[in-house]
């Protein structure tokens, strides 16, 4: 999970309270900065374990960018983290975008003609790039998409899916944090 400042407290604490239910290993990175705390768009910090981008531990299952207009406006800056999602889309591994965060993806030139979700409001700023559904969760082949901190959770949940295909754990986070799951083929709104 790459962490800059301004990021949407909900969409981060609850995938990575779903991910780490399923027993799947979460780094937090913060990008760009020289604390370890990181303060989201209403001032709740979160501990980032590793700095980026002195983190070079290589490309891992997936890479999550979390919402937030003050985050992504942040991460824009970044060249460096082109190359590292360049790295992750490489070795085929799944690049998941909350809310804002497809802008990153738009501005890096990543993923272009793929199918996406967004917040609402960036349909016009994104619709030259990629096909804009109005879906709460999306997924392209390794692209994994959620409009914004409503859908994270299933979100989350597809990803568990496809960390750990025909094992029904997504089913078991979801019944452990209270959360209906759509049935296969329903839209996430």
């Amino acid at each position: 999970m790459v962490l800059s400042p301004g990021f949407e407290e909900i969409g981060v604490t609850t995938v990575v309270s779903a991910l780490h239910r399923a027993k799947v290993h979460v780094e937090m990175i913060q990008l760009g900065g020289y604390e370890p705390l990181v303060y989201g768009q209403q001032n709740f910090g979160i501990y980032a374990r590793h700095l980026w981008p002195n983190q070079k531990e290589g490309v891992r299952q997936a890479v999550i960018l979390p919402g937030g207009e003050g985050a992504v406006n942040s991460i824009l800056s970044y060249r460096e983290l082109e190359n590292l999602l360049n790295d992750y889309i490489n070795a085929g591994s799944y690049v998941a975008a909350i809310g804002e965060a497809p802008l990153v993806l738009n501005h890096f030139g990543l993923f272009s003609g793929y199918q996406i979700t967004a917040n609402s409001t960036l349909t016009s700023q994104l619709s030259a790039n990629y096909t804009v559904l109005s879906a709460g969760v999306v997924t392209d082949r390794t692209l994994i998409t959620a409009q914004g901190p409503y859908t994270s959770f299933k979100l989350a949940t597809k990803l568990i899916r496809l960390l750990f295909p025909n094992q029904q754990v997504d089913n078991k986070v979801a019944d452990e944090m209270g959360y209906p799951l759509a049935q296969e083929g329903e839209e996430y709104r």
